[in-house]
């Protein structure tokens, strides 16, 4: 798949940050939970993969009961013999120091998972442009567009609602 016809990918990584730093803040008084930015982002909707990595790893351990605060991460990442893949103990031991608030985690998430779709959705268009100039048939393209819209991961999106009007 080529991206000539995409730039510059969005991404948001300010938000990125953000949201890691609020999850090493979190405690159960918030009235939010790692479990419910989980259920609006994957690892794989984060644009630099060790920020996916990360909260991939925060997640797990959330999951299994263990602390997610900036010490237990930062130790975690230390003890996995790759820190590098995590963007790094100095960078992870950072994420809490610029957090805006922690109210708006969920709002982040959004912001986040939008952004994710929008660059699957120009990856997309990118492969379809290629397509077409290849020779595939406007219909193909046409319903391959449709199936990368109605897709899953496109579902959990609002702000995606249908595409249909505008290849017409």
């Amino acid at each position: 798949m080529t991206l000539r016809l995409v730039k510059n990918q969005p991404a948001s990584l300010a938000t990125e940050r953000a949201v890691l730093g609020v999850m090493m803040l979190w405690n159960a008084d918030d009235a939010w939970s790692p479990s419910e930015i989980a259920d609006v982002i994957t690892p794989e909707d984060f644009y630099r993969e060790s920020h996916g990595k990360l909260f991939e790893l925060m997640l797990q351990r959330y999951e299994r009961g263990e602390p997610i605060d900036m010490m237990s991460t930062v130790e975690a990442v230390h003890l996995s013999g790759n820190p590098d893949r995590y963007g790094g103990c100095s960078f992870v031991s950072s994420l809490s120091d610029s957090v805006p608030s922690t109210v708006n985690v969920i709002s982040y998430a959004v912001v986040i998972r939008d952004t994710a779709i929008k660059r699957r959705l120009l990856a997309k268009l990118a492969e379809q442009h290629d397509a077409l100039q290849r020779g595939v048939s406007v219909s193909e393209v046409r319903a391959e567009l449709e199936a990368t819209i109605t897709s899953p991961g496109m579902e959990r999106a609002k702000a995606v609602e249908h595409i249909g009007s505008v290849l017409q």
